[in-house]
């Protein structure tokens, strides 16, 4: 009976181990990505691909990134590309870092950069988890200029890539922090 009783116990042990190592190597998970950025112009018809910024965050759970948004009222390009720029779209730029409610500065775990050059979907390899994204357009092109996109994303674990998109529109009317935008949601209304 003892022995019973002893083997019992090894094989409930040995089910808490292996149930343990699954957790740590879920952890250590890495799970594929299709990247995809595009520019919207002043039409629905205009969207194309675009060479945009991907920063993945920490989550930090608990606080709050900072982010603004300004409704601005400019005629044209011009105008709008002489905008002061926002706080965080130059820390986003310049460092590839943002601040949280309380001040701390959080430099992104990863960047990726989607290309026009190749006309391919950007495919990348991301540790399941939950990060704050945030997209921009570094072009020169002032109606993509001085406005960024942000959400938190789930990357969890599945056989298939999972998609990322985003859309930049021309929209003269704000800055700073957008909404973000997938076209295949909804189109965006000027």
């Amino acid at each position: 009976m003892k022995n019973y009783l002893f083997l019992a116990m090894a094989v409930i042990a040995m089910m808490f181990s292996s149930c343990k190592n699954d957790d740590d190597e879920n952890k250590n998970l890495n799970q594929t990505v299709w990247i995809n950025g595009y520019e919207l112009g002043f039409h629905q018809g205009d969207k194309v691909l675009a060479s945009i910024t991907f920063l993945f965050f920490p989550e930090n759970s608990g606080k709050e990134y900072v982010t603004g948004n300004n409704k601005v009222s400019v005629e044209s390009e011009y105008a709008y590309g002489c905008l002061q720029e926002e706080e965080t779209y130059k820390m986003l730029q310049e460092n590839n870092q943002m601040k949280l409610d309380d001040g701390t500065i959080v430099n992104a775990i990863y960047k990726f950069k989607t290309s026009i050059i190749s006309g391919k979907t950007l495919e990348v390899d991301v540790p399941v988890g939950r990060y704050f994204v945030v997209a921009y357009d570094d072009t020169s092109e002032a109606k993509y200029r001085n406005k960024y996109t942000c959400k938190y994303y789930d990357v969890y674990s599945r056989y298939n890539p999972i998609t990322l998109t985003v859309v930049m529109p021309g929209d003269l009317t704000q800055c700073g922090c957008i909404p973000w935008l997938n076209w295949e949601d909804n189109p965006y209304e000027f």
